[in-house]
């Protein structure tokens, strides 16, 4: 029985659907309920695997000091596409998932477009 073990939990669901429980709707995000990360310098990263859907409204915050573009694929191996949420250093942005890629899109992802720094991110989910 596992009840209560968040660590099995984990295995299942990423922390962040795990602790958001209990927030009552229309409460701002608090900063625990943001996924936080870095990408590789020109590389690209998987942010969430479902657990979104097309009338998703997320949150990016660029908290580095690169040039980020935000996008979903089907897979995490697919080219970056020509639809990109890009998001400067230091800059924050809100879109739906319908907007960075496809509906059947299941990944949520980011690319770093700087080929010499990492950069660093958070990104959260919009309630509605």
């Amino acid at each position: 029985n596992n009840i209560g073990n968040t660590d099995v939990m984990k295995v299942y669901f990423t922390q962040h659907y795990i602790e958001r429980s209990g927030r009552s709707q229309g409460d701002p995000l608090a900063p625990e309920e943001y996924i936080t990360g870095t990408v590789a310098a020109g590389g690209k990263s998987e942010i969430l695997h479902g657990g979104f859907y097309s009338d998703s409204e997320f949150h990016f915050k660029n908290t580095g000091t690169t040039t980020l573009q935000f996008y979903t694929a089907n897979l995490p191996t697919d080219p970056v596409p020509g639809t990109v949420l890009e998001v400067a250093a230091g800059q924050e942005a809100t879109a739906f998932a319908s907007a960075l890629g496809s509906e059947e899109n299941m990944y949520l992802m980011v690319y770093n477009v700087d080929m010499e720094n990492e950069g660093e991110f958070e990104v959260g989910e919009m309630e509605v």
